[in-house]
């Protein structure tokens, strides 16, 4: 009988500890604070017994907390609710820990939210008022931060920092040292990397690439298959479409449209002007449409007092010697001579 009472008593106090909350209103060393909706949050250290009734010391800050009804029974529709604590570990209800989705040196401070799918690990830092969503990744030694959301499948790494409002979706990849911060959106399949930055309400889409030390900012577009490269800029209202390419030191600003296959580079400015089809511009600064032919090979463009050709920028009395020196049949040598002898008269 004795056995019996005494494995009743054992089964008893096992069943209370499995709760890990003290609740004892008659000790004078608990401390409860009352919150709204009738939340118990208690800061304490939890003495418990193990198999071998020896006594273990949880010696570190423990958030629990009961949320019950209205009518005092317990709610257990907040059971997703998740907190994390600067180590990486995830506290729930039952005391479990999210090591597969949070590890390595990751650190989530308090106030910001990865979802149960979502991945960070190595040295990755979300900072307080950031989101993580979905199946996102963030891993490295990226930084997410400010109020800024990771969310569908997209990645963050290197040491890659997106703070603000700024909103990473899709199939995004944000790597390298780049930076994306303001309201900037980089989504679908868009790339960022080296040390690019996007900002203010640029949008980056579709399998758009913008990187080394290239800028997006304003409200410019960057989207489709473009790259921007280099040190090239993109800013204002511009749109950046189709296949084509920034790069060099190029600047697109104002409410210029880059579109089809056009190239600018080296220290061309469009400001408020449109290129499309095949042409390249490399020197002048362009307020106007950009004029160019397409002939049988390749595209003349008009490039202020230039005129652009296989990627070659020469005045336009230079380019006879030089398209006589091209290793092509004389009937496109003469093609071309005669282009640029009808840019000469009829723009310049």
């Amino acid at each position: 009988m004795q056995n019996i009472l005494n494995n009743n008593t054992m089964n008893a106090v096992n069943e209370t500890l499995t709760t890990n909350i003290v609740m004892n209103n008659n000790k004078e060393n608990t401390e409860m604070q009352t919150i709204t909706n009738n939340t118990t949050l208690t800061n304490e250290t939890i003495n418990t017994t193990n198999d071998n009734n020896e006594t273990t010391n949880e010696n570190e800050v423990v958030l629990t907390a009961e949320i019950f009804s209205e009518n005092g029974i317990e709610d257990d529709s907040y059971d997703n609710t998740r907190v994390f604590y600067d180590n990486g570990n995830e506290d729930e209800d039952d005391g479990s820990y999210a090591e597969d989705m949070i590890a390595g040196n990751a650190i989530i401070e308090d106030g910001a939210y990865v979802a149960p799918t979502a991945r960070v690990y190595g040295n990755a830092y979300i900072e307080a008022g950031a989101v993580v969503l979905d199946e996102a990744v963030i891993y490295g030694n990226a930084r997410i931060g400010g109020s800024a959301i990771v969310r569908g499948s997209a990645t963050v790494r290197g040491s890659a920092i997106i703070t603000g409002h700024a909103v990473i979706e899709g199939h995004a990849v944000i790597e390298g040292d780049s930076k994306v911060y303001g309201n900037a959106v980089v989504r679908d399949r868009a790339h960022v990397y080296g040390s690019a930055t996007v900002l203010d309400d640029a949008l980056i889409e579709g399998f758009a690439e913008v990187g080394e030390n290239a800028t997006v900012q304003g409200e410019a577009t960057v989207g489709d298959y473009t790259h921007v490269l280099d040190d090239a800029s993109v800013r204002g209202k511009a749109c950046v479409e189709g296949h084509s390419v920034i790069y060099g030191n190029a600047i697109v600003r104002g409410r210029s449209i880059v579109g089809g296959y056009a190239r600018v580079q080296g220290d061309a400015v469009l400001d408020g002007a449109y290129i499309g089809g095949d042409a390249n511009v490399r020197k002048s600064v362009h307020t106007k449409n950009v004029i160019y032919i397409q002939g049988s090979v390749h595209t003349a463009t008009l490039d202020g007092e230039y005129i652009t050709l296989r990627n070659s920028t020469h005045l336009p009395e230079e380019w006879a010697a030089i398209i006589d020196s091209w290793c092509m049949e004389e009937s496109v040598k003469k093609e071309y001579k005669n282009i640029v002898l009808f840019l000469q008269n009829t723009y310049m």
